[in-house]
């Protein structure tokens, strides 16, 4: 019996030890975890009557973590407050779910979902728009241009320079890669429709010559497939962007 015994424990030692090498090479789920940005230094909000408040600025968190990639900006046009203090609402409801908000990035950018898409810039191809440096930076953001004035128009400034060496605009990510000037001059200062990919409009539309722009920042990682990791998301702000105050 003792032998019997001893050789069924060494049976399962050995099974055991046989699964750990099969699950050793051939690799196990890693899931990774990505610091979210998390410092917000200013944060428009739509209705803002002094202009020179309607700007985005916040703080990437890099953590010097070799699955880091970047830092990318996701924004929606609406032309409903409503509909816009709704969808925000329910995206920073799941960010502060502590238990669920994993699912807020993916959220986020899905089709199916909420469809944000991600800021572009002119200049710029990388896979995020603030590319990983391993150290964290002000990242400033201003979607449109204000009445001709140079101090208030449109781009993006990673610690007070342009992001790509030269003033960096950001763009919208259509087809067109259209600019946030709304004017309807040209393809380039395309005035938002109702099937941009980028878009979201209600029936009760509260004026053609007012959209507003909402956004989010998220951090982004790779795993060891190179498929994307994103980290919980911060809400930026929205910013008005009203026709006639362009240029």
């Amino acid at each position: 019996m003792k032998k019997a015994f001893r050789r069924k424990k060494l049976f399962i030692y050995i099974l055991v030890k046989c699964l750990l090498l099969i699950n050793i090479g051939c690799g196990i789920d890693v899931f990774l975890m990505i610091d979210s940005p998390v410092n917000v230094s200013n944060k428009p909000e739509f209705g803002n009557t002094e202009y020179k408040n309607d700007y985005f600025e916040f703080y990437t968190n890099e953590t010097g973590d070799t699955t880091f990639i970047g830092t990318s900006v996701y924004y929606k046009i609406y032309d409903s407050t409503s509909t816009l203090s709704t969808e925000v609402g329910s995206l920073t409801s799941i960010a502060n779910d502590v238990e669920n908000n994993y699912n807020a990035p993916y959220k986020l950018i899905d089709e199916d979902k909420y469809n944000y898409k991600q800021l572009l810039a002119d200049g710029i191809s990388s896979a995020t728009l603030i590319p990983y440096t391993g150290k964290n930076r002000k990242v400033y953001i201003r979607l449109s241009d204000y009445l001709g004035m140079e101090e208030y128009s449109a781009q993006i400034r990673v610690d007070d320079l342009p992001l790509n060496g030269e003033k960096t605009i950001p763009l919208r990510d259509i087809a067109t890669k259209s600019s946030f000037n709304f004017t309807g001059t040209s393809e380039y200062n395309k005035i938002p429709a109702s099937d941009d990919v980028d878009t979201k409009f209600s029936s009760t539309s509260q004026s053609n010559d007012v959209w507003y722009v909402a956004m989010f920042a998220v951090a982004v990682g790779k795993d060891t497939n190179y498929t994307p990791v994103y980290s919980n998301i911060l809400y930026l702000g929205a910013v008005t962007i009203d026709k006639s105050m362009i240029n």
